[in-house]
């Protein structure tokens, strides 16, 4: 490999170790590494660095946050449901005052504000003030006027509903949520390859778990869904560390990428080419839901699981084109058709959901070829009963033996009530799922019509045109050289021996010898026709303003991944 080449990766590498804050701006078609082993096997030796760095910087200070005795939460659980209300505060958090609205079918909405104080001063850590509401509220059976302190494990009455108080500090919940995840996709029976595609980031600070659905046909449908994963996947790995608003994250990463396949799609045949998608990160104990398209995620929590995405899908009246026995068209068939996907229009807005986590939260994320087969109550039962690592192959087979006719991606997730500050499963890549980021990635898209190299032709033709060039050039040098030594060398009875006729003009004097003066103005111009032997057209590509990525998909047999 060339020196400057090397030095320009080994550039691009420290440049990346610890990014500036930057939404979505990757270097165009960064390919970095190539097939080198001995590269591949240094950059991955940085990243797990990166990452043991990481781990430790956040076992620091949970250790630090302990030894104070410093809260960073405060659970009110609902005595009846179980269902918690997360309170974030705590100065090791940078918030030491925060609000909570708390509202039930048995009780009317009421504010309460939490304060930390001095427990030495006060006898709690936490003071809470009832803000408003129009509720009877009492701690520990005494009625609450406008304030009252709160201690682990203090029961706050509103009306006739009970909360018990439970507080964490750093070491006994982390400071990021930890998840149990499971994950499987599958060309399905029917369909001869997988058009899905399943993305997941797994970093010591958060997460990101993802499934695009390819629609389009031929290889589009699977190319697109690779695309946008890796894009996903690429932002996420430059934003990760920042303190950066998601919603503004996902807003440009989508643009980006819906730009990109509608140039895909204008510069090839496959005019319908696009992808649903559905991105959860976390970060901290904050969820960050962007969703486009027909593919699903449930929320579960308080003991209830519903569908937290709404379909982008509508049912219209579909021409298959294909004609009866008798030859006669077909009648119009009823069809579930997409109302809004990557690269069905030249906009995109994306649905953008946040919340925040709770210990004992769930999430499924599928496509539509597992949702339309299995029902909520279904998964309800099974989510509770079938550890997270095996119940995506479980939901995945249940689909299948009702004939489900599609790909098929499942991702579920479980968050840990354990003080972890590690996981006990890894996101390995296989098949259809693209795990962290990748450096080998070129992010672009190129149309499938057009050439992705110029040919073995094409490079010959490119040579002869050179050759060509070079020939008639050299020739015109030449043909220069012996005009001026001819004109040099000229006698009274002039012999021409220039392959060109020189102009001559003779001016006579009054005397006996006449003198000659001649005067030549050799005009050299070779005309040359060239006939090129191959035509060059220029490749029309499809990158991305800022992320680009060429969408991979094969299709190929179910994979399936997770915790052990």
């Amino acid at each position: 490999m060339p020196f400057r080449s090397v030095r320009n990766q080994l550039s691009y590498i420290g440049r990346n170790l610890n990014p500036g804050p930057q939404i979505s701006r990757l270097t165009r078609g960064t390919k970095l590494g190539g097939d080198s082993s001995y590269m591949r096997a240094m950059i991955d030796s940085m990243q797990d660095f990166q990452l043991k760095r990481e781990y430790a910087e956040l076992e620091e200070e949970a250790a630090a946050g302990a030894s104070k005795g410093d809260y960073s939460q405060i659970h009110l659980i609902h005595m009846a449901t179980h269902q918690r209300t997360v309170i974030h505060i705590g100065s090791s958090i940078g918030r030491s005052v925060n609000e909570v609205v708390l509202h039930r079918p048995t009780h009317p909405e009421v504010r309460l504000q939490f304060t930390q104080v001095n427990p030495q001063r006060y006898g709690a850590p936490f003071m809470m003030e009832y803000v408003d509401g129009g509720a009877r509220i009492s701690v520990d059976a005494d009625d609450v006027v406008q304030m009252a302190p709160i201690s682990h494990g203090s029961i706050i009455t509103i009306d006739k509903d009970e909360y018990q108080c439970e507080l964490y500090a750093y070491g006994t919940l982390p400071p990021v949520a930890r998840l149990n995840a499971g994950w499987v996709t599958a060309s399905g029976p029917v369909r001869p390859q997988n058009e899905d595609a399943v993305g997941i980031f797994q970093h010591p600070r958060g997460y990101l778990f993802a499934v695009a659905d390819g629609v389009g046909g031929g290889e589009a449908g699977e190319l697109v869904s690779e695309f946008a994963i890796q894009y996903l996947l690429a932002t996420f790995n430059a934003n990760i560390r920042h303190d950066i608003a998601w919603d503004a994250i996902y807003r440009e990463a989508l643009k980006n990428i819906n730009n990109a396949v509608r140039t895909f799609s204008n510069l090839s045949e496959f005019a319908t080419a696009g992808t649903t998608l559905t991105c959860l990160v976390i970060k901290g104990w904050d969820a960050f839901i962007c969703h486009v398209g027909d593919s699903r995620l449930y929320y579960y929590n308080g003991g209830v699981l519903r569908q937290l995405t709404t379909d982008h899908s509508m049912t219209r009246m579909v021409d298959d084109g294909r004609l009866n026995e008798d030859g006669s068209a077909r009648r119009p068939i009823k069809r579930l058709v997409l109302s809004k996907a990557i690269g069905k229009a030249d906009a995109i807005e994306p649905d953008l959901i946040t919340l925040r986590l709770q210990p004992g939260d769930r999430f499924i994320i599928c496509s539509d070829g597992m949702a339309e087969r299995v029902k909520l109550e279904e998964m309800q039962k099974l989510l509770l009963e079938v550890p997270a690592h095996r119940l995506p192959e479980q939901l995945m087979n249940l689909a299948n033996e009702r004939y489900n006719s599609d790909n098929i991606s499942v991702i579920v997730l479980e968050v840990t009530s354990k003080a972890l500050f590690r996981d006990s499963w890894r996101a390995i890549p296989s098949d259809r799922v693209y795990t962290n980021y990748d450096t080998r990635w070129t992010l672009k898209l190129t149309p499938m019509n057009k050439p992705r190299t110029v040919t073995g032709a094409a490079r010959t033709g490119c040579v002869r045109l050179i050759l060509l060039i070079a020939v008639i050039a050299f020739s015109v040098m030449v043909g220069r050289s012996l005009v001026q030594t001819a004109s040099s060398a000229y006698a009274p009875t002039p012999t021409p021996t220039l392959s060109v006729t020189p102009t001559q003009t003779l001016t006579r004097t009054p005397t006996v010898t006449p003198t000659l003066t001649v005067t030549r103005t050799p005009t050299v111009t070779p005309t040359a026709t060239l006939i090129p032997t191959s035509t060059l057209n220029p490749i029309p590509t499809s990158t991305l303003a800022a992320l680009n990525s060429r969408p991979n998909l094969l299709a190929a047999p179910g994979t399936s991944g997770g915790s052990n």
